[in-house]
């Protein structure tokens, strides 16, 4: 979709919600202290506002109050994150297990979503295992709508004369390992 049938879209849905110029949706987006975050929550209660006019407050608390407040799921909407150790979608989508405890931010809770799961963990279900994690993912999304602003990269510069680099999702390069050619 263009930018302009995202934006068309949203306007639509959002009044299918009940919203509009004469009744704002308000919202608290929640984050915890970094200049960055503060940056982006800015930036995107900007755009919510200019685009749909919607009327968000930003709350910023220190990272224990943060964790805190969000761990007794006492938010709207909360910035979090989340950095894969391992490739597979299952290493975002566990988070949202009913039985994930204070990993489930969003206190998601989906018998369907977690069935899928299960079912895609049976060793007699791997050749159908990332279809079903691919449908696991799709009832989650319907449900709880999940906005990702952006990810993590790294960028390097390596001689070739190096040997031992080796790409991992962690970013993690021990020197140990490394030497000159």
């Amino acid at each position: 979709m263009t930018q302009a049938d995202r934006d068309k879209l949203a306007k639509k849905l959002y009044a299918e919600a009940g919203y509009g110029p004469n009744k704002p949706l308000k919202i608290e987006l929640l984050f915890n202290t970094s200049e960055n975050h503060k940056k982006i929550a800015v930036a995107v209660a900007s755009m919510w506002k200019q685009k749909l006019g919607v009327e968000a407050t930003l709350t910023n608390q220190e990272w224990k109050v943060y964790l805190d407040t969000r761990d007794e799921k006492n938010f709207q909407i909360a910035r979090a994150a989340w950095i894969g150790d391992y490739v597979d979608p299952l290493n975002f989508l566990e988070l949202f297990r009913s039985d994930a405890g204070k990993r489930n931010d969003a206190g998601y809770n989906s018998a369907k979503f977690d069935k899928l799961l299960d079912e895609a963990a049976l060793p007699q279900n791997l050749a159908n295992r990332m279809k079903l994690l691919a449908e696991g993912e799709k009832v989650f999304l319907t449900d709880l709508p999940l906005i990702p602003i952006y990810h993590y990269v790294t960028k390097h510069m390596v001689s070739k004369k190096v040997a031992g680099w080796e790409f991992n999702v962690l970013d993690i390069h021990k020197s140990q390992y490394l030497s000159l050619n």
